[in-house]
């Protein structure tokens, strides 16, 4: 039997008023209900089965659309819809393979994820959900005859991946000498409110994308 959580993502992904208002308000003027909106839509990506299509179908124009408006709104101004969007690529990108290996081509996605997370570096929960992308991303070597083993190699050619290791690098640096990561308090937006488990993270990501 499915979970209540489940058939909720089912009903509005399946019901065409619903899921028109969902799409509508991604892209609406007042930030609180674009906000609720995509809050929304990162819970529904908990049960992506239903929901993924939406937005991860690249051979269907809607889908793609959806994606491409997801992409943008990774810079949005409002930090707290910023994260939101991350989540849902961060879960999406964890929970389902094959749509991850579709991501690492989206080159418009890497750069934005990049700027987000350099400019926006103070912010912890921000940090940890991009953190979670690129490790899905960048966590496997693909063997050197594989299709991914090229297109990660363009990947890390971009211009933006020195961005990225240097932001990485500072964040590795900066949380050195604070060991006991858990003990900071759990309001501080800031790098040095992340976990332990973040920061291997960030070592694991780092050592992924260096250029060899």
């Amino acid at each position: 039997p499915q979970s209540d959580g489940e058939e909720m993502c089912k009903a509005i992904g399946s019901n065409a008023k619903y899921w028109n208002i969902v799409e509508n308000l991604m892209l609406d003027d007042n930030p609180v209900l674009q906000r609720a909106d995509l809050e929304l839509i990162s819970n529904l990506m908990s049960h992506p089965i239903s929901i993924a299509v939406k937005f991860f179908n690249f051979d269907n124009k809607q889908s793609k659309r959806n994606f491409e408006i997801l992409v943008k709104l990774l810079l949005l101004d409002d930090v707290k819809s910023q994260r939101a969007v991350a989540a849902i690529f961060a879960t999406i990108s964890n929970m389902i393979p094959f749509v991850t290996q579709e991501l690492l081509k989206q080159e418009v996605l890497i750069k934005n994820a990049i700027t987000a997370f350099v400019d926006q570096i103070e912010d912890s929960e921000l940090i940890r959900r991009l953190l979670m992308l690129f490790y899905a991303l960048f966590e496997l070597a693909p063997e050197e005859s594989s299709q991914s083993y090229a297109t990660l190699a363009k990947i890390k050619d971009l211009p933006e991946m020195d961005d990225l290791r240097a932001a990485l690098t500072v964040l590795l640096e900066q949380n050195k000498t604070k060991p006991n990561f858990s003990e900071t308090s759990a309001d501080e937006n800031t790098s040095s409110s992340l976990t332990s488990e973040d920061i291997e993270v960030a070592e694991t990501v780092l050592n992924r994308i260096s250029k060899e």
